[in-house]
């Protein structure tokens, strides 16, 4: 419990990438962090948004995109004997990620067509309102809860995005990667755009 909130944590092994050094790593993690935590804060004046345009990520706010992000709660780093480790604290999803989800709950059409809705508004979130584009959606970085009367029902399934590791404007050639299998063929190359995450759908 984290403030009375049934928490979950993520827990990654710094590995430096070579010529970096571990705290340059670290501060990789960190950015991941504020990046994520960003993306779920309301917008409020005085923030600066990709556009500049306040109104514009109201409307995304008032819709409720920014309850698209799984909101981290802490993060700290363990070191021992020249190894190190970040944990990152969240919420809780009860339900898991989407792979565990769709294996223990059959979904129809009307499920699907919900969840893929959910993504294409994130999309236009983080692409509209924050400017990053995130390159590694996949089943496990993609949570699920269910909210009313806890029935697997299109009205109860709320989806959250997690693990922005890899979230950046598209001109930060340097973070480009992904997972393989749905990684879109942009991400690879040098026609990397802002359209890359509807591939990985």
């Amino acid at each position: 419990m984290f403030h009375g909130i049934e928490c979950a944590f993520k827990i990654v092994k710094i590995n430096p990438h070579p010529g970096k050094t571990m705290d340059e790593a670290k501060k990789d993690v960190l950015e991941e962090f504020l990046i994520q935590r960003e993306c779920a804060k309301p917008p409020t004046q005085g923030q600066t948004y990709f556009n500049g345009d306040l109104e514009r990520a109201m409307t995304y706010y008032e819709a409720g995109m920014e309850n698209l992000v799984l909101a981290p709660l802490a993060a700290f780093f363990l070191e021992d004997e020249g190894e190190a480790w970040a944990v990152i604290v969240t919420k809780r999803c009860p339900m898991g990620d989407l792979e565990k989800f769709k294996n223990s709950n059959p979904l129809d059409h009307q499920c699907i067509a919900e969840i893929i809705k959910q993504f294409n508004k994130a999309r236009e979130y983080f692409r509209y309102v924050r400017g990053i584009v995130h390159q590694d959606w996949k089943p496990s970085n993609i949570l699920v809860t269910i909210e009313g009367n806890g029935r697997v029902e299109p009205g109860n399934i709320r989806i959250k995005f997690t693990d922005f590791g890899l979230a950046g404007d598209k001109v930060r050639s340097e973070k480009r990667g992904g997972t393989p299998i749905y990684a879109p063929p942009e991400v690879f190359s040098a026609g990397y755009k802002w359209d890359t995450d509807t591939s990985s759908l």
